[in-house]
């Protein structure tokens, strides 16, 4: 399987299970879709907003990305400053 596909495949699964999830198993079952991608050198997250957002650690990081390149808006400017506050790590 090409990566171009790796987003493809991210919303699929993610598709797939959202509905099932509670909200506390929402965000890890989110962050491990994501690893097992990116263990697989997936790279294109930005294709997959609607399960990055799900994930803490790798919505941080998204909203990072957008900081340093100066285009934050404020609203994720102040779920950045949440995620920082609850101690949040960015995701790898």
């Amino acid at each position: 399987m090409g990566w171009a596909s790796g987003s493809r495949v991210a919303n699929a699964i993610w598709d797939g299970v959202k509905e099932h999830l509670t909200e506390e198993s929402r965000a890890p079952v989110a962050t491990a879709i994501i690893k097992a991608l990116r263990e697989q050198d997936w790279d294109t997250l930005n294709e997959s907003r609607e399960l990055i957002e799900a994930s803490p650690q790798y919505h941080m990081r998204d909203l990072e990305y957008l900081e340093d390149d100066e285009e934050l808006d404020a609203d994720d400017a102040v779920q950045l400053a949440e995620y920082r506050d609850q101690g949040i790590k960015p995701g790898k």
